[in-house]
């Protein structure tokens, strides 16, 4: 039986596993489950401090054929330099002492209260992924949705919609040279920071002071797109669920072929689909039913995948909904 295939580079994820660990690790995970893009795309160090100077292949010499005294043809490739940024998240927790001291596991307790705070982090970073825009925040990053919104560019596609909420489908081809992650040059933990600043002075709305366990965790990440043709845009696709099937999934299964063909690999490299919650779903029940290309694959652990013709398909919470494109 076939099974979905996996990378060798570190993910997110792993990297958190590795470099912070224990109960850091946890929610990491909780933030993968619902925005799979955490789990699987590659991350490299970064070529600068805080930057990745990049060159994209722009044009490529041509050989000729061999004739007899003649010699052989001379060119060069062309590159296009680009530079991708990185962007720090960070949060800070403040904890009331007697939340903490006064309860039956103090380190537990202090980890409770810990955890929504992180659990934002990772969310945050999963809308930077889709939606970050440095228009709109200088420090940010641009995510895939911002840098491919327009109909005119060869790698966004139409699925259809005119009208109700509608949201987008991504497919994208991970790999050192097309898409990948970057955290900052010489990092000690990889972008990943977690400081216990221990007990301090905080302030009420009142200005006044109340002691409290403080722990700042920060995070940070850059996007690279060397090769746009790796990432492919299905816009303009309902948000609905017909348990039913009596219609279409909301994109026609075409766009997607089209879409996985027009990746660098043409779909066989490592390609992930994602797809908001709502169409997450129908695509699971699509998969059930063994409907128009998707069927369940186990992964190397067994575990039942959900898949368009041998690509997974994979969940992504913060693509939400969209402005339709015309």
């Amino acid at each position: 039986m076939a099974t979905i295939t996996t990378k060798n580079e570190l993910s997110y994820v792993e990297i958190v596993k590795r470099e912070v660990g224990g109960q850091t690790l946890k929610i990491a995970e909780i933030g993968e489950k619902q925005n799979k893009i955490l789990e699987d795309m590659p991350f490299y160090e970064a070529n600068e401090r805080t930057s990745e100077k990049i060159g994209t292949r722009s044009s490529y010499p041509h050989g000729r054929r061999k004739r007899l005294y003649r010699g052989d043809s001379k060119g060069a490739t062309q590159i296009k330099p680009g530079v991708e940024t990185i962007t720090k998240m960070q949060t800070r927790s403040v904890i009331d002492i007697d939340a903490v001291d006064n309860a039956a596991n103090p380190k537990q307790q202090r980890w409770i209260e810990d955890k929504g705070f992180i659990e934002g982090l990772y969310r945050d970073q999963a809308v930077d992924f889709a939606y970050g825009s440095i228009a709109a925040e200088p420090e940010a990053i641009n995510g895939f949705i911002t840098r491919f919104d327009d109909l005119s560019l060869d790698n966004v596609k139409d699925g259809g919609a005119s009208a109700g909420d509608v949201s987008s489908i991504l497919t994208i081809e991970f790999g050192r040279d097309t898409v990948y992650g970057i955290y900052p040059k010489s990092h000690p933990k990889k972008g990943i920071d977690k400081k216990d600043m221990s007990i301090k002075d905080e302030y009420d709305e009142n200005g006044d002071p109340f002691e409290a366990y403080v722990t700042k965790y920060s995070a940070a990440y850059g996007l690279v797109v060397k090769d746009p043709s790796a990432v492919q845009r299905i816009c303009n696709v309902p948000l609905v669920v017909d348990y039913t099937l009596t219609n279409d999934i909301g994109v026609n299964p075409r766009i997607l072929i089209d879409a996985l063909g027009d990746t660098p690999s043409g779909g066989d490299g490592y390609v992930v689909i994602y797809a908001p919650r709502k169409i997450y779903t129908q695509i699971q029940i699509l998969a059930y039913e063994k409907k128009n290309g998707f069927y369940m694959l186990p992964d190397i652990f067994g575990r039942m995948v959900s898949t368009f013709m041998g690509v997974p398909v994979k969940r992504w919470d913060s693509l939400d909904v969209e402005t339709i494109l015309t």
